[in-house]
């Protein structure tokens, strides 16, 4: 399952998030080379 790092607010004041793929399952870390939009959060 995702994780979600943190949540700020961007460009156009569109909410982004830091996503981890797999923490829940293999605890190893790998970042979404970039951050993913999340406009149902605003």
């Amino acid at each position: 399952m995702p994780f979600i790092l943190t949540i700020y607010v961007g460009a156009n004041n569109t909410p982004k998030a830091v996503i981890v793929a797999d923490a829940i399952w293999c605890g190893i870390c790998r970042p979404q080379g970039e951050p993913i939009e999340m406009p149902e959060f605003y």
